[in-house]
This record gives C-alpha cells, sequence and structure tokens, in this order.
C-alpha cells in the first residue's frame, strides 16, 4: 500500500531576524496524515519559531524573515500553551464558535457537535459561559474544538498540555491521539515534556540550536537514541527510569541564535566530542529507513 503524501513537508528552512539572530537553521521534515511528530529540545532550540514560520505567522512577527520551501496542505490550525491568553474574555463560548465557523466556507460540523466530540456539554448554559469561568482543561478543550471548526489538515500544538494538571493533561493528550484517528490530521506537537511525547508521537524531532539534530520513529527514539544531545536528555529528565539511579544533568548552555555556523553547536557540552566535532557542522545523514541523525561521533561508529 502506497504511503500517503504528507500533510506538511518543508525542505532546508531557516527563520531569521534584523538583529542577526538565526533561531532555526536548515530544517527539513515531513508530518503524514493521521501522525503526531513531536518536536523536543530545551527552551531556544527553535521549536515555536519553527512552528510559526510552517504555520505562517511571521507577518504577524515584526523582522521575521522565512527562508526555504513549505508544502502540503493550506487547512491548518494552532493550539497554544495558554488558552485563556487567545479566548477573547468578552465573548460567550457561543460566539467564538460563530467567528470560527465564519472561516469554514462550508461548516460541516456544528458547535454541538464539536463541543461533544472533546466531550463539553453542548446545552445553552455551557455555551453562554465566558472563557473566565471555565477551567484551565476546559478551555484548552474549546480551543481544540475551535481549531476543528476550521476543518484544518495539519494542527500545530504548542506546549498545549503543560499548564494543565497530570489528569486533564492525559485525558487532552487521548484527545489529540483521537483526532489524528478520526479525522486523519497531521499534528505537530510541541513539548519539553520527554513523557508527553513517548505516550503521543509517532514521530520525534529532537532540535538543538535551530537544527533537527535527530529524527526517528518514538520508538525506536526512546529506546535507541543516539545523538549525545538526545542521551543527555533522556539522562538529565525525571522518569521511572531514574528511580534507582541519579538524574545526570547536561552541562552547560545552548549557544544563542546568533551565533555563527562552524563546527557541531553542541561541541562544549557534548562527553563523545572529536576534533573534526569543533571544525565541521555535521551534515543531517539518513542512516536507514525513517532514522536520521546529524552527529560525526555516530558517522564513525556506523562507518559513514
Amino acid at each position: 500500500m502506497a504511503r500517503p503524501d504528507p500533510a506538511l513537508w518543508c525542505s532546508n528552512v531557516h527563520v531569521r531576524f534584523p538583529d542577526g539572530s538565526h533561531p532555526v537553521r536548515g530544517v527539513s521534515l515531513r508530518v503524514y496524515p493521521g501522525q503526531v511528530f513531536a518536536l523536543i529540545g530545551e527552551s531556544g532550540a527553535g521549536k515555536t519559531l519553527l512552528c510559526r514560520a510552517l504555520y505562517g505567522l511571521q507577518r504577524f512577527i515584526p523582522g521575521m524573515e522565512v527562508m526555504g520551501t513549505i508544502g502540503g496542505a493550506a487547512e491548518k490550525a494552532m493550539i497554544f500553551q495558554d488558552p485563556g491568553q487567545f479566548l477573547n474574555p468578552g465573548l460567550s463560548i457561543e460566539g467564538h464558535f460563530k467567528e470560527f465557523l465564519k472561516l469554514s466556507p462550508r461548516p460541516s460540523l456544528t458547535m454541538e457537535q464539536l463541543l461533544r466530540y472533546v466531550g463539553l456539554p453542548e446545552n445553552r448554559e455551557f455555551s453562554r459561559k465566558k472563557p473566565r469561568l471555565l477551567s484551565g482543561g476546559q478551555q484548552q478543550r474549546v480551543m481544540i474544538a475551535l481549531s476543528l471548526a476550521l476543518e484544518p489538515k495539519v494542527l500545530f500544538a504548542d506546549e498545549a498540555v503543560t499548564a494543565l494538571d497530570g489528569l486533564t493533561r492525559k485525558t487532552v493528550i487521548e484527545l489529540l491521539r483521537q483526532l489524528c484517528q478520526d479525522f486523519g490530521l497531521g499534528i505537530i506537537f510541541v513539548t519539553h515534556d520527554l513523557h508527553v511525547a513517548d505516550s503521543l508521537a509517532d514521530w520525534v524531532g529532537v532540535m538543538y540550536a535551530g537544527r533537527i539534530v535527530e529524527l526517528q520513529s518514538a520508538e525506536n527514539l526512546f529506546t535507541q537514541p543516539l545523538h549525545p544531545y538526545t542521551k543527555g536528555l533522556f539522562r538529565s529528565h525525571p522518569g521511572p527510569e531514574h528511580r534507582n539511579s541519579p538524574l545526570i544533568e547536561l552541562p552547560g548552555r545552548m549557544p544563542p541564535p546568533d551565533h555563527e555556523d562552524g563546527g557541531c553547536p553542541f561541541f562544549d557540552r557534548c562527553p563523545e566530542r572529536m576534533a573534526v566535532c569543533k571544525q565541521h557542522l555535521p551534515e543531517m545523514k539518513e542512516l536507514s529507513r525513517g532514522v536520521s541523525v546529524s552527529c560525526h561521533r555516530v558517522f564513525q561508529d556506523r562507518g559513514y
């Protein structure tokens, strides 16, 4: 059976600003219908700006310049970390749906159907409420329902569960997974939480200093990480695997967005560095189907 076309793809995407910062550098990826692609990495890696570039938000961000090629479906939607900042406090939930449904030329789902799908009451008492009367989990479900009103093919979820409590987070994660299956969406999910990425994602891109340095299926990445940065993230992240062993802090800091390209940007922090790493930036190589990495050490160990 032939693989479907990507819902979203990009090739060699860069983001620059007039102050010289270059927070996204040569990113290429593919997101397929019915799959979740997670972007993980430390703060400042470029995950959020990459999503904004792929969504097409640069026209609303002063000085933001996007280069490279972006393709796939035009129908996109985004949900954010703090839905309270994006819901209009003066509009009822019903009012929000009226505005969003205007953006879809032939809406196939009603407000009641969308609220029911995300597990919220579909009665008038609820739909007349203002956002401030809802819990954080309810607000996030409203945002998801509003996104579905746009009938997207691609959904961006930027730290969409970070501000939620554990039980609500689990419920929203299960809802996002259900969206993939029921609507065939491609989802780009940005998170700092490795356990969330492990439980939700089909594919994972590890970002460091504006680049994707490792790309694997979630199943492979969380059992056989290749890049020293990915290994360092896992060793420093609290979880059940560290119950009987101490966490190992990842030393140093990520270079700033205006750093000059030269050698590997992870060189100063890398426990596996070699002389070549300081001189030459490793290119991204596909080692096998669905496994790509940017690391001289890995290339040497595998004979590339």
